[in-house]
């Protein structure tokens, strides 16, 4: 088997929560676009898609081979997306360079109540750093104002 991770097992493979995060896994190290929607198929079939962990991992994915609405899709999906899963499709867009995206789901993440950790702001200080003009200011507590007007801005 190459390193391109050819294939996946065949449909008669047992699957479970740990196999499939594995296959994601080895897919993302790889940017097997092609498996994503494979993957997605199983973790559906296996009643898995309101797993958040296993759902930031598809996104994960997603991103990492390039298709940042599908994994925005599968975002807007999950039924209460955390930290790990904002900061996950945040830098995802950051990486991808739309920056003003992942600035945009920083300010979303915010809005819907979710406090950014440490990683959440590092994304957003990358994607900051690719907008010209960008402005991220700090009065006081960052997470102060109202829910439409974040501190973080563009």
């Amino acid at each position: 088997m190459s390193r391109s991770c050819a294939s996946l097992p065949s449909p008669s493979t047992a699957w479970d929560a740990t196999s499939l995060a594995g296959a994601l896994k080895a897919a993302a190290v790889r940017r097997s676009a092609h498996h994503v929607g494979p993957l997605h198929a199983v973790l559906v079939k296996l009643g898995l898609s309101a797993s958040a962990i296993l759902a930031t991992s598809l996104a994960h994915l997603a991103l990492r081979c390039g298709l940042p609405q599908y994994a925005r899709d599968l975002f807007d999906e999950m039924p209460r997306p955390d930290v790990v899963s904002w900061t996950s499709l945040l830098t995802g867009h950051a990486h991808q360079g739309l920056h003003r995206e992942s600035l945009a789901l920083l300010r979303r993440m915010v809005g819907s109540g979710v406090e950014p950790n440490g990683h959440s702001l590092s994304g957003g200080l990358l994607a900051c750093a690719g907008v010209s003009g960008c402005t991220c200011s700090r009065e006081g507590n960052p997470f102060q104002g109202s829910q439409d007007e974040p501190a973080w801005s563009n």
